[in-house]
This record gives structure tokens, sequence and C-alpha cells, in this order.
């Protein structure tokens, strides 16, 4: 309720004129403040000045508020708290509940870019009720955005999706379409963070089709750019400079100088990444120039970092430190920690190239808390790397080998991932070429060409799934030689000749093992169909388990994870070593992936009917009663996400399913949501008849 004070203040001292000018200011501050930030804030700095002189406090109220949303764009956040949080006490007097739920979700914003992330959801879930309480959809619906955007922020994909997906049936609902488009690309982007690339570009598509239906250029730009961040982390660097640069031209048409300054620096990445290293450091200055122009201080930081990774590879150290501790200086100033986790192992790098390892291991140690916090691992990676090399310069072989083996326990995590993202390749194109040409194919009317068109397409599918079941099959093994092998090379001086025999044996074995998955996939054409791989004979369930439990021991431990086995079952079945073990290889290690930190999974044979079975129980999310329709298909995506970052391709259970039929035995999964799974496969015990 509103002061009566205020309202004989406001009548004696504030005419309708002013009162529609503070009005306009306000009202075409908050228009343009996306696309035009500055001109924004100065618009919105009118505003307030006329309204404090004249103690009009909603004109103040909203000023504040356009100023505060400014200053978070340029990464200003200190000021554009102090500015948000006295927009929000003004408009708590006036009870203007929409401003307060403006004010709120900003705050929020704030607090979930310094790292506050649990202070943020506790804002956005306030205006979230409140919107609710007064029945305002679209304010609502903005709120679960900004929801969702911090479940992105601390990688709860999961729940980011879920509260965009809630959003855009909101926003459905009211039929606003540049609502509906910006939470669709919201799904995106939990879907590209979570590694979902064929998912992410579908959602970015609908939602560049609804930006384009309406005319928004600027909103169709933001595509150009996601979609070229899908081709980037794809490795697909040609397709990636493509989107990037027609960003860049829209972003230039619109004279949207903020998305020019993303653009550029976009492209110094891929030209970072090709090693063309002066092409990059040209476009990271022209970015450099604009955003120091624009003052968006996280991005003037990441500039400066990029161009320091440059002196860097050019060996001026001199410079390049400077560059990298000035990034630094600006990042801790704004709290964001993501991105100068990466700049601190920069950092450490230099003291490595000058062989001061006290100097550098402040800078790696810091750069590794700051990942494990936000459970970065290519950041854990980089990190373990560096201190792994700064102790073996310091002659402390014992942690230098420490942190050796978790940065190759990393590695195979993100060499798993490498090889679904070569195997998303061919997935990924396909569906952006299919779906630039969705309404040719609709429209043609000659019925062969349609079939010839449906039989090529089955044809590339069954090629992608081949590659990428040869990639799912053959990371874990070699990855295993990887490890054995460097460890040989780095540490044998340090090693007695059992340590290094045992080595050597796990190299010839595993090449082994890689030598027999090739051999059953090359004699097979028709893999999807026939059976004919599989050499049938006597194999011991229980040595080829104990076999896989090893090997998987040390990646358990990375999570804290404690595998039990109890085994009940002596009894051999009537099979193939190498497809058993393929088969138990994927259920372990989808326990693991799954499994939360510190929990335990318990592996158990038995013998019942005339079968032998061997259990796998895990304490993780469980599965849907939905998920459970799709748990055995090829690239099922799931809603159960992996609990330490890693990749999965959605092949894993499909082969489960395939091999294990291929051996006459029969897989399946007791599990509630939210109480772990149990996958039970069974096969016929050996006898004669068998044989």
């Amino acid at each position: 309720m509103k002061n009566s004070s205020y309202d004989i203040d406001v009548e004696n001292s504030l005419s309708e004129q002013l009162e529609e000018r503070i009005t306009s200011l306000n009202a075409t501050a908050e228009k343009i403040i996306r696309s035009e930030t500055q001109r924004a804030a100065m618009l919105a700095q009118e505003a307030y000045d006329l309204s404090k002189k004249h103690n009009y406090l909603p004109g103040q109220a909203n000023a504040l508020l356009n100023l505060g949303k400014a200053n978070r764009f340029f990464s200003c956040y200190d000021k554009g708290l102090e500015q948000l949080e006295k927009a929000l006490e003004i408009l708590q007097i006036i009870s203007d509940n929409a401003g307060i739920i403006g004010a709120l979700n900003n705050i929020g914003h704030i607090y979930n870019s310094t790292g506050r992330s649990q202070e943020a959801l506790a804002l956005h879930f306030r205006a979230y009720n409140l919107s609710r309480e007064i029945k305002n959809v679209l304010s609502e619906a903005n709120s679960l955005i900004f929801i969702g955007n911090v479940h992105h922020h601390t990688g709860n994909h999961a729940e980011s999706l879920k509260a965009q997906h809630s959003a855009y049936e909101l926003y459905l609902a009211a039929e606003d379409i540049t609502g509906q488009a910006f939470a669709l690309n919201n799904m995106g982007s939990a879907h590209h963070a979570a590694g979902n690339y064929a998912k992410a570009l579908e959602y970015y598509l609908q939602s560049f089709s609804l930006k384009e239906s309406i005319d928004d250029h600027r909103a169709q730009a933001t595509s150009f750019n996601n979609i070229g961040g899908i081709y980037f982390h794809l490795g697909d660097f040609t397709n990636a400079l493509n989107y990037y640069e027609r960003y860049h031209d829209s972003a230039q048409k619109e004279k949207d100088t903020h998305s020019q300054a993303i653009a550029l620096e976009h492209i110094g990445s891929v030209y970072l990444s090709l090693m063309e290293f002066d092409l990059a450091q040209s476009y990271f200055q022209k970015a450099l120039q604009l955003a120091e122009t624009l003052g968006d201080k996280r991005q003037v930081a990441s500039c400066l970092g990029n161009l320091g990774k440059i002196h860097l590879k050019f060996g001026e150290i001199t410079e390049a430190y400077k560059l990298l501790m000035t990034s630094i200086q600006i990042l801790s100033e704004i709290g964001d920690s993501d991105k100068r986790s990466e700049i601190l192992t920069c950092v450490a790098q230099i003291f490595i190239e000058r062989n001061d390892p006290e100097k550098g291991l402040p800078f790696a140690k810091e750069a590794l808390k700051i990942a494990e916090a936000q459970h970065t691992r290519p950041q854990m990676y980089e990190a373990h790397l560096v201190l792994s090399q700064l102790y073996k310069r310091r002659k402390d072989f014992e942690k230098s080998l420490k942190h050796y083996e978790k940065f190759y326990d990393i590695k195979d995590e993100l060499y798993n991932a490498e090889m679904a993202r070569k195997a998303k390749i061919l997935e990924v194109s396909y569906h952006l070429e299919n779906a630039r040409k969705e309404s040719e194919i609709y429209r043609l009317t000659n019925l062969d060409l349609a079939e010839a068109n449906e039989r090529l397409t089955t044809l590339i599918e069954e090629r992608s799934d081949l590659l990428a079941i040869v990639a799912h099959d053959l990371k874990n093994p070699l990855t295993g030689i990887s490890l054995a092998a460097t460890l040989l090379d780095s540490y044998n001086e340090r090693m007695g000749p059992a340590e290094i025999k045992k080595h050597a044996q796990t190299i010839t074995q595993t090449a082994g093992r890689m030598t027999g998955i090739i051999s059953r996939l090359l004699e097979s054409s028709e893999f999807d169909t026939s059976p004919a791989y599989i050499a049938f004979k006597t194999v011991s369930l229980t040595d080829v388990v104990r076999s896989s439990i090893e090997d998987y021991r040390s990646r358990a431990t990375l999570k804290d994870i404690s595998i039990i086995f109890k085994n009940d079952a002596n009894h051999e079945i009537s099979g193939d070593e190498g497809t058993l073990r393929l088969v138990i290889d994927n259920l372990l290690s989808n326990a693991i992936k799954y499994s939360p930190f510190g929990k335990k999974i318990i592996i158990q044979t038995a013998v019942q009917n005339n079968f032998v079975s061997f259990t796998i129980k895990d304490e993780g999310p469980g599965i849907s009663e939905d998920d459970k329709a799709r748990l055995f298909l090829k690239f099922a995506r799931l809603s159960a996400q992996p609990t330490g970052g890693e990749d999965s391709t959605g092949l894993g259970l499909s082969i489960v399913k395939k091999f294990t039929e291929a051996m006459n035995g029969i897989v399946s999964c007791d599990s509630t949501e939210g109480n772990g799974a149990n996958f039970t496969v069974q096969f016929p015990i050996t006898t004669t008849e068998n044989l």
C-alpha cells in the first residue's frame, strides 16, 4: 500500500508531462537493454535523475531495475547488485509485485554468476511463488527460466531441462512466441551441456523457426551462435566458423555491439583450436576492444586470458604472465570461478616452463580446488596433469604419481567422451542436413524417390551405429593400455621388476582383448541380425566378473564408490568370454557412472532353476516408468544423468541386450525411481547339450 505523504509529494512536484517522460525513458530502456545496453543505461540514468529530483518512487524503482540489469549484462556485479537491491526496497514500499519479481530474478542471476547458486535459487523460487500468487503466468514462466539457469550453471541438467520445459508450456498456453523461442533455446543449451548434441540441435532449430516466424533478427543470430557452439564442441571447426561468422554478420547488421564482441571471441577460439595463432590473436584483440568499450568485465577477462595463452604458445612468458594475471584479477573481482580455474592452470604452466615448481603449485592447487567444487572434469584433468609435472620437477615422485594417476582416470572418462563425440558427428550432421531438407522431402510426389531416400537414411544410420559401437567397445581397453605404457615410460626407474612385469602383462592382455573385439565385429557384416560372431565354449562366469571388477576398481575409487562382490555360484556357462566381458563391463560402467559419490555397488552371482545369473545393484537415481520402455534401445536418452560429468552415448544397454541374447541369455532390470537399479543377466547352466 502506498504511503500517503508520498502521494502528496508527487502531486505537488510532478507534472503529467514529466511523468510521461520518465515512463517513456524507462520503457525504451527496457526494450533495448539487450541489444543496445549502453544506450539503455544512459536512458535509465536520465529517468532516475528526474525521478529522484521529484521524489517519484515508481520512476526511481524502474530506472534502478534497468540500471541493475545493464550492469549485470556488463558483468559489473557489485554495482548492479547495489542498484537492484535499492530498486527492490522501493518496489516493496510501493507494493509493485511485478517489479518485485523482476528485481528478485535479476538479483538471483547475479548471485548465480558469482558462485552463490543456492541463494540464487531461493530468490528465484520467491519470485516464482509470488508470480503464482498474483496469477501472472508470464512472470511465472520467466522465473522458471531463471531457476533452470541455476541448475544449468551447477551442472544439474535434468532439473534445468525440467524447469525450462515447464516454462515453455506456460509460454505456449499464453501464446507468447518470444518466450517459447527463449525456453526452447535454453532446453537446447541443457542438452548441449549434457553432450546430447543431436537433441540440442533439434531444440535450437525449433527455437530458430519461431524467431523466424516473428521476424526477430537479433534472436535468430543467437541460434547461429548456438549451432556454431555445437560444431565447435564436436571439433568440426569449418562449420563452427561458418555459423560464428553468420552470427557476427547478423550482429553487425543489427548494430548489436555486445553480440559482435561475443562472435569475434568465438571466431578467435576456433582459430586458436586450429593453431592459427596470428588470426586468433587478431580476433581476440578486436573482441577485447569492443568489450572494453562496453565495459563488460567478464568478456574483457576472457579475451585477456585467451591472448595470454597465445603469448604462452609463442614463448613470450613475461607478456603471457602479465595478461593472465590481469585476467585472474578481474575474474576474482566479479566472482567468476569457472573461467578463473582455467586461467590459473595456464599460469601454473608458466612456472613449469621456468622450472620453478614452488611458485607454480599454489596456482595449480587453487585451479584444482575450483574445478572440483564445480565438478568440471576437463579443468580437473588439466589441473592434475600440471600438478603432476610440478611435483615431478620438485622431485616429489610420490605426489607426482598420485596426480598422474588421477589425471589418467579423468582422461579415461574424457576419452570415452571423445569416442562418443566422434560417433555423434555423423548423427548431428545428418540431423542438421535432414532439418534443412525436411520440407522438400515432404513435398515429394515420386514414391520411388521417397523410398530410395528412406533406404539411404537407414544405411547412414546403420553405419553410424556400427562406428559408435566400435568406439564404445574399444575405449576402455585402449585407455588401460595407454595408462600402463605411460606409467612404464615415466616412472620405470622407481618400479621394481614385479611391478614392471605387471604393467607389461596388462598391456599384452588388454591388447588381446581389443584384437578379439575387432575380429568379432569384422567377422559379422550383418551385425544387427546375426549372432555368428559368438564362439561358444565353456566360460567361468565368476572369473570374468572378477576380472571386470579389477579393471574398474580405480574408476570407482575416483568417486569413492565401493564395489562388493558376493560369489554364490561357481558354475560355468556356454558362451564367448570376450562377449561376456563386454556385457559385464557395460553394466558395471553404467553403475559407476550413475552412482553418486560415496555409494556402493553390489555384484552377486546366484543359481536358480538351471540358470546361473549375476546381478549388479547400484544406489543411483533409479529408472522412471517412462524410461523403462526405452531402456535397451540404441541411443536412448534417459532422464537420469551421470553423477560425475561422464559422457553417455546411449549405446551401452543396447549392446548388453544384443550380446546377452546372442549367448542365449536374458537381461532384465528391476528399479523404482529414486531407489537405484538392479540389472540381472541369466544364462543356462553349462551341460553337455549346451556344448
